[in-house]
């Protein structure tokens, strides 16, 4: 019974991760919860396997190699956390095969960052979902990451995390409590400042204000 309760456990977090995974809403959330935790780089390593695995075999060879070189390599912009026995294999197939990327070079790592995802950040992720009050809104659309063929992920070029905030900034269908209260706070100061311009105009076109204004001043700066 517990072996099957364990089974019945991870399969619920798979298939958990995959519904996040296929929602554009969800996964930015996802996203941005990982973040957080300073583990997005396992999100978009993920997400630009998932698209590898689409591409025509010429077109692999120039991806594979940005994958390699932004999430594989020592010297990598956002290196992911790999065991050591997998990362050696990567690099191996890569070294051994001159520089070809099969289709299944990454296989192994994508499985590994899956399951990490899966059984280590989404428990956490979820935890912040039930504490998170609910909210009201158009439902997000089920949609499937944009192609990474053309994005460049290397230095200088644009990455999965790249992708996945252009795919949010389309998706903002309600005004956060944050921006209506940054908005709020900059009409006060507008209201604010309309008023002070307003007692200025009254001082200056008024000689019995002005005049005891001058004198106020002179009072208080010690002019002579």
């Amino acid at each position: 019974n517990m072996a099957r309760q364990r089974r019945g456990t991870a399969a619920s977090r798979v298939q958990q991760l995959e519904d996040i995974l296929n929602s554009q809403k969800r996964s930015d959330d996802f996203r941005m919860f990982l973040k957080g935790e300073f583990a997005d780089e396992n999100l978009e390593f993920f997400v630009c396997c998932r698209q590898y695995d689409q591409l025509l075999d010429k077109e692999k060879q120039q991806v594979g190699q940005r994958i390699f070189n932004t999430y594989i390599s020592r010297n990598g912009t956002s290196v992911i956390n790999l065991p050591q026995q997998i990362f050696d294999k990567v690099v191996e197939s890569v070294e051994s095969e001159d520089g070809h990327f099969h289709d299944d070079v990454y296989k192994e790592a994508q499985e590994h960052i899956f399951t990490l995802m899966a059984f280590d950040a989404l428990p956490r992720f979820l935890r912040t979902l039930k504490n998170r009050p609910a909210q009201r809104g158009r439902a997000s659309s089920v949609s499937e990451p944009k192609s990474v063929i053309h994005e460049r992920i290397d230095d200088g070029g644009y990455s999965a995390r790249t992708l996945m905030r252009r795919r949010s900034s389309s998706n903002l269908g309600l005004t956060t409590a944050k921006e209506k209260k940054k908005k709020k706070s900059k009409k006060s100061k507008k209201t604010a400042l309309s008023d002070i311009e307003n007692r200025f105009h009254e001082i200056l076109t008024s000689d019995v204000i002005y005049n005891e204004f001058s004198t106020y001043l002179k009072r208080v700066c010690y002019i002579c």
